[in-house]
């Protein structure tokens, strides 16, 4: 009897754990990439394309996937997905991923979310960047988030070392409370939070992300760009969606 009670007590506290961590809204758009055929370029799916780089393109692998097919990136190279347009003001969009190379030592994997239209493109937005650090294993294995910068490609971060990430583990990030409108540069524009999906342990909850951009047009969210810009390193994604709050 006692074990059962004390299975059952694990399991409350699991739910509660996941009950109350970030509300999911209303879901505008999900990439799960069940149904895609294993090894399907990504390229070859609506709505992403390359933003830069020109190694291997990323592509469907159903080892990659949280539950099921997922996208693994291999290369030096950073992709963009479309996101629809909304009139509504504030944001979520949520992911999971890890890193699954033999050392995570020099990973750098940024994602961007912004605007790639007229004045905005490739000028305004937040992002945050997983960091491998110099040496294999978490010791050095940081999370960095914007802070301000005038464009994306000079953009100012805040370093925080005690989110030690580990290889081979999958997380899910929430970026919550994107309201990009009326906001200048370093202005918070939304709200990261981290947990380990195994066991719900949280790493990070509500580290405010910093406007980058200059100028006064970033009035919506309609693209994020991730990928490898440090050294090539074979990253696992899944289940990206993009949502009201």
């Amino acid at each position: 009897m006692s074990i059962r009670i004390d299975i059952i007590g694990v399991l409350l506290a699991l739910w509660a754990a996941t009950s109350s961590w970030c509300d999911a809204g209303q879901t505008l758009q999900q990439d799960n990439f069940q149904g895609t055929p294993d090894g399907t370029s990504l390229e070859a799916i609506e709505g992403w394309e390359r933003h830069y780089g020109s190694g291997e393109s990323p592509a469907v692998v159903t080892v990659a996937g949280y539950e099921g097919n997922g996208i693994r990136f291999y290369d030096k190279i950073r992709m963009s997905r479309s996101l629809p347009s909304s009139a509504a003001e504030v944001f979520t969009f949520r992911m999971k991923f890890r890193v699954m190379s033999v050392v995570d030592s020099y990973t750098i994997f940024n994602i961007l979310l912004g605007s790639d239209e007229g004045q905005n493109a490739g000028v305004s937005g937040l992002c945050l960047q997983l960091n491998g650090g110099d040496t294999d294993g978490p010791r050095d294995n940081i999370v960095r988030v914007s802070t301000g910068g005038k464009n994306m490609g000079s953009i100012e971060f805040q370093s925080l070392p005690d989110v030690q990430w580990k290889k081979g583990i999958w997380y899910e990030l929430v970026i919550a409370g994107i309201r990009p409108q009326d906001t200048a540069m370093g202005d918070v524009v939304g709200y990261l939070s981290l947990r380990e999906v195994s066991n719900g342990n949280v790493l990070l909850k509500n580290a405010p992300l910093g406007r980058i951009g200059s100028t006064n047009h970033f009035n919506q969210v309609n693209e994020v760009v991730m990928g490898n810009i440090g050294a090539k390193r074979e990253v696992d994604v899944d289940d990206i969606s993009f949502s009201i709050q």
